[in-house]
């Protein structure tokens, strides 16, 4: 295998890997991805698919305490309280909640504190990223199941939860409360913002709270209580959602470092770097790899014949003395040596010699031939050439004499191969004969 087609079979072969991580980082978050941000689904019996979501929310209260850190990044500690209700029947065996995990293109370093019941009794849970969701499931051991009303708190905390808003020219709390994924409806959602008092003192007195399906801009209730807000939302349907955003001064909270693995799953980064890699490889194995030895560029073919072997002597010497002529005279005109003519008046053509010096004997034999025979002038020769004064040649239609200086030219050829040595006559004295004295079906070889 040359160099060169191993060096494409590994680039294809690098460009493949890189785009399957890029599908596997493509395609991989959204399998199963859970609708908009913060969502829930219903952990059922194998037997109960079909109804696992035949269930509703008494009520779901959100504290969020928002605080700075010694970098001026915004941190937030949140308990989550949600009330379901199941039916009585063995169908359910607890709750998913998705959190999100990355706020604003970055990550929020979401840490799951702890998930318990209403009494503080810990809950066994499991947890998982999906995408930019961290998704806990929250149920019983396979065999057992859920009824009536089960509450389930859930605390974690974030960091970065905060931004500025152009538009606006204030830094924001702006959150999801419950999330647009839930398929059950809610009684009740409440949401109670409680502020550090550096945070507070920053406080513009500006909140809004917004309830109903996803861009919807109906209005919900939000107060300011003491130093912090508290919101209420009342009969939200599945798929329904609070929303609040209490304003800052500009620059109240810092805004996180650039972070390229919250953008783009590490899959995707993997497969544009193998990518990029490649490139870059090919590139300098192109340029360095396969470039040419030294002091070779770029090679212009040229031929030369050998020395002392003219055009009419090499058609000899190749089997094809009847292109020596032709072949003949184009050299010369290539050499300089002729001018080919032509009178578009008459639709004449010919040649005007050039220049007499530097011309084989061969070639000598042509051009004298050639103009001294059916010249329109008479011509004066010396030494085998033509004066300068009587120097063109014009071809007739159907000239005869033209085949007789062709049959000449091949004639002289042939002479020189033999006197050369390049050729020799064949030997007449016989191959094979018939020899006496040996039987009828015998022969000889002399």
């Amino acid at each position: 295998m040359t160099r060169r087609r191993l060096a494409a079979l590994v680039t294809l072969a690098a460009l493949a890997i890189g785009g399957i991580g890029i599908v596997f980082a493509i395609g991989l978050p959204n399998l199963g991805r859970v609708p908009a941000s913060g969502s829930v689904t219903a952990v059922g019996a194998p037997e109960a698919r079909t109804g696992v979501d035949d269930f509703r929310f008494a009520s779901f209260d959100a504290i969020y305490q928002l605080d700075r850190d010694v970098e001026a990044r915004s941190t937030l500690h949140t308990t989550e309280h949600l009330v379901a209700v199941f039916p009585d029947i063995d169908q359910n065996r607890g709750i998913r909640r998705a959190i999100p995990a990355v706020y604003d293109g970055h990550s929020t370093q979401l840490d799951v504190v702890s998930v318990s019941d209403a009494d503080g009794t810990p809950r066994p849970y499991t947890s998982e990223r999906d995408g930019d969701f961290l998704v806990l499931t929250i149920a019983v051991p396979e065999g057992q199941y859920v009824h009536g009303e089960q509450h389930y708190v859930i605390e974690y905390t974030e960091r970065d939860v905060t931004r500025y808003f152009s538009d606006t020219g204030v830094d924001e709390f702006y959150r999801d409360v419950n999330g647009t994924g839930w398929a059950q409806p809610f009684g009740e959602v409440s949401a109670r913002l409680e502020l550090a008092p550096a945070v507070a003192a920053a406080a513009t007195g500006d909140a809004s709270c917004y309830q109903g399906a996803e861009g919807s801009t109906a209005r919900c209730s939000i107060d300011r209580e003491g130093t912090g807000f508290v919101a209420h939302a009342r009969d939200l349907g599945p798929r329904q959602n609070m929303t609040i955003a209490v304003a800052f001064r500009e620059g109240t909270f810092v805004a996180p470092p650039f972070d390229l693995f919250a953008l783009f799953p590490p899959f995707l980064i993997a497969g544009l770097g193998v990518i990029l890699a490649t490139i870059i490889a090919a590139v300098v194995y192109r340029i360095f790899g396969l470039r040419a030895a030294e002091g070779r560029g770029t090679i212009v073919a040229w031929y030369e014949p050998p020395e002392n072997v003219t055009v009419p002597l090499a058609a000899n010497l190749l089997g094809v003395p009847q292109r020596a002529f032709t072949a003949s005279i184009l050299d010369l005109a290539v050499r300089g040596k002729v001018r080919l003519l032509h009178d578009p008046a008459a639709d004449a053509y010919g040649i005007r010699l050039l220049d007499r010096t530097g011309v084989s004997p061969d070639e000598r034999h042509m051009v004298s031939r050639l103009f001294w025979s059916g010249s329109r002038v008479s011509p004066e020769v010396s030494d085998g050439l033509v004066k300068p004064d009587l120097d063109i040649r014009w071809f007739e239609p159907r000239e005869r004499a033209l085949g007789l200086i062709a049959a000449s030219v091949r004639k002289h050829a042939d002479a020189l191969a033999l006197s050369a040595g390049l050729r020799r006559k064949p030997s007449a004295r016989p191959v094979g004969s018939w020899c006496s004295g040996c039987s009828s079906v015998s022969r000889c070889l002399w």
